[in-house]
Order: structure tokens, then sequence, then C-alpha cells
């Protein structure tokens, strides 16, 4: 939850607490029941959308890691390649995007599907 209200003031704020997530194997089979061998669940963040600002207005950037493993950084027109791991985790992250290890995306229309996919289901819901 990245954002708080008070009960006392009546205020939205915005909760800008650091928060360590892992970029490379996030082990999840503790918490998950019913995984097949072979597809554990197992990921790897590829992308972080960042916020900078408050509640009524902001920025937001995003880190993107590419099939060669490397991130860039995307700030509205400016693109920075080979930006360091480091950069990626920070206070400013709002949405997490994983993928688990064991899935290969074969293309791109593939993944266009997979969202179409998604969109569709978050309609009926």
């Amino acid at each position: 939850k990245r954002f708080h209200y008070s009960q006392t003031t009546h205020r939205r704020d915005k909760v800008d607490t650091m928060i360590d997530f892992p970029l490379n194997d996030f082990d999840l089979r503790e918490v998950v029941s019913g995984w097949e061998e072979g597809k554990e669940p197992i990921y790897d963040c590829y992308a972080v959308s960042n916020h900078f600002g408050g509640l009524g207005g902001g920025h937001y950037t995003a880190y993107a890691r590419g099939d060669d493993g490397s991130w860039s950084n995307f700030d509205d027109s400016r693109v920075t390649n080979s930006v360091d791991e480091s950069e990626v985790v920070s206070s400013a992250a709002y949405l997490l995007f994983y993928k688990r290890k064991d899935v290969v995306f074969e293309s791109s229309t593939e993944i266009e599907e997979l969202i179409t996919q998604g969109l569709e289901l978050d309609k009926e819901l």
C-alpha cells in the first residue's frame, strides 16, 4: 500500500517508505501451493514503474530490463540505457512487474495476446 489515510486529519498522503524488493529469483515456493514441477513460482523483475511527487500530481518514470539483462530508464522522451541495477530499487517504485523464470515469450504478438486477454478479464471483473 503506497498511500495512507489519516482518520485524524482526514488527509491522504503518499507513503515514500523504502521497500527493498528482489530483482532476481523472487522465490515464492513457501507461500504458493499447488505448483507443478518445472513451473516453480520463482520470478524475475522485468520492469518497475516509479512515481515522484504527491497525490495531487507528480511524474512517472520506468525501468525495464532488456532481453540481454541490461536495465534502461524511460523518462518522458529520454531513454537511458545500461543503467546500474542498484538504481532500479528505490523508494519511488510504485508498480513492480515480474515474470516467472520458466516463461519464455516467443514473439511480441504473443505478448500482445496476453495483454489483450488480461484487459478482457479485467473488464469482466
